[in-house]
């Protein structure tokens, strides 16, 4: 049987589970691999290869760095390939309307949410910050909007209240890469039918910016929690005492029956020996369970508390 020819663009951890299932499917052969070019990186400046870059040299597959898709030449190569499907994971670049033309089948992107919702940059870390019970991956054939595509087919999780953007990405990475095993013979074939985004329910997750990363306690202690829990990754979660030393948050957990009725918002106290709570807004309480100055480690509450004044 003729393998169906298909080329992979893609570039962090994410893609990488997805790019190896396609090595492991018995009905595609991996043409060539596309993704970010090598950047430097850490003290030395060296140049590091992409994730997926060294998964697809361990395999012997073709991998090339092209700084943008635009470039005629660049697609007379994509043409050449001959491809019959181009799957794209998290790859960071934009495929204009020339590339998304190419492949028999088209291009199929994995996308991290259920799409209409948190369309965008950043779905994983933006359906934690807005309390969502629920996320998971779309495989959405490509056109030439910001995921507005049909999708062929959705897998969900919960998202528990332990989550975090770490853990919501590694379920994620696993499950569009699963579902895409599942679901490609019936996609290259032309056997799986796709059905249109709905109108209603449009969100879109707007790119991360390290400023969002300030802790407001005008918020309710829930939206902060979800916050750090969100911002893991990055750009994190800080705030800054008065003695302007930063102080960036990795746990918290809202107080229940803590009286702060004489407190202001913001104002920091202890409920018990050990902790450190802040009144935050509608009258609700964050109890600080992980943190950590800047340039230290990650310490418990009760370590940090035995060398800091703060009370």
């Amino acid at each position: 049987m003729k393998k169906s020819r298909i080329i992979f663009m893609g570039t962090p951890d994410f893609a990488v589970p997805t790019l190896q299932s396609l090595f492991n499917h018995s009905e595609v052969e991996v043409v060539a691999v596309f993704t970010q070019p090598p950047k430097p990186k850490n003290r030395g400046q060296h140049l590091q290869k992409t994730p997926v870059h060294l998964l697809a040299e361990e395999n012997n597959i073709q991998v090339l760095t092209p700084s943008t898709l635009k470039d005629e030449s660049i697609q007379n190569t994509i043409k050449d390939l001959d491809a019959d499907l181009i799957v794209v994971v998290a790859y960071g670049m934009l495929l204009p309307k020339e590339v998304l033309s190419i492949p028999r089948r088209g291009c199929l992107n994995i996308h991290a949410s259920l799409l209409p919702r948190w369309r965008g940059a950043a779905p994983i870390q933006r359906c934690i910050q807005a309390g969502d019970k629920e996320t998971g991956v779309c495989l959405m054939d490509m056109d030439v909007g910001l995921d507005t595509g049909d999708v062929y087919a959705l897998s969900t999780i919960p998202i528990l209240i332990t989550d975090t953007a770490q853990s919501i990405h590694d379920k994620l990475s696993s499950a569009g890469s699963e579902l895409l095993y599942e679901k490609l013979s019936n996609i290259l074939s032309g056997t799986l039918e796709l059905t249109h985004q709905l109108e209603e329910g449009i969100t879109y997750a707007h790119k991360l910016k390290k400023e969002e990363g300030q802790i407001n306690w005008e918020m309710p202690a829930v939206d902060i929690v979800n916050q750090i829990r969100a911002f893991h990754l990055w750009p994190g979660s800080f705030f800054t005492l008065p003695n302007q030393e930063v102080i960036k948050v990795h746990l918290a957990q809202i107080a229940n029956d803590v009286a702060t009725q004489d407190l202001q918002i913001g104002d920091f106290f202890q409920s018990k020996p050990d902790t450190w709570c802040v009144k935050c807004g509608n009258q609700t309480t964050l109890e600080l369970l992980q943190i950590q100055k800047m340039g230290g480690k990650i310490l418990a509450v009760k370590d940090f508390l035995k060398g800091t004044r703060i009370f």
